[in-house]
């Protein structure tokens, strides 16, 4: 009080009992009120606090189970490529013993010829085409462009047909014959 030059008490006045009484009760009241109005305000933070910490690990937990899923499809996703690549090679392979060996269905062509071991190109593929009627024939690369008629009744061709159409977009080619 010197340094803000407020001056000395002079006289400090006495209190009464009552007025005692009166002023403790109201420090105690008032001690009380603060006091629960903390606790009130602490335990609000905790709980929100909790309850904000348990929205945050149902968050992780849904991006974690997500990533499993998406890694899960991603695998699975390589796995059938490499089959259907897979499936692709045995169809064309398959395909290749057909249009190379037409004799094996009949009884009275002539024998087959020997391979040529010495050739240094591989096998030509068959390239499938659509003709003016809509009907898949098969070109023959081999038999000089050719078409070849190709029953292409099978579950596995009419599924890779449509994998190559719809899936990937293939065009074929139309023929003008």
């Amino acid at each position: 009080m010197w340094i803000l030059k407020l001056g000395k008490p002079v006289s400090v006045p006495t209190l009464s009992e009552t007025m005692a009484i009166e002023l403790g009760a109201n420090l105690i009241g008032e001690g009380i009120i603060f006091i629960i109005a903390a606790g009130v305000l602490y335990l609000e933070y905790t709980r929100q606090a909790r309850r904000d910490r348990l929205k945050e690990e149902a968050r992780q937990d849904e991006i974690q189970r997500l990533n499993m899923i998406l890694e899960d499809l991603y695998f699975q996703s390589e796995k059938q490529d490499a089959q259907i690549r897979e499936l692709m090679r045995t169809v064309h392979d398959l395909q290749g013993r057909v249009i190379h060996k037409p004799w094996l269905g009949r009884k009275d062509s002539p024998p087959p010829p020997p391979p040529h071991s010495h050739s240094s190109h591989p096998p030509l593929l068959p390239v499938r085409e659509l003709d003016a009627d809509g009907e898949l024939k098969q070109r023959n690369p081999g038999n000089n462009g050719k078409p070849v008629e190709c029953s292409n009744n099978g579950i596995i061709l009419q599924a890779l047909d449509y994998f190559d159409y719809e899936v990937r977009g293939r065009q074929y080619h139309i023929s003008e014959s």
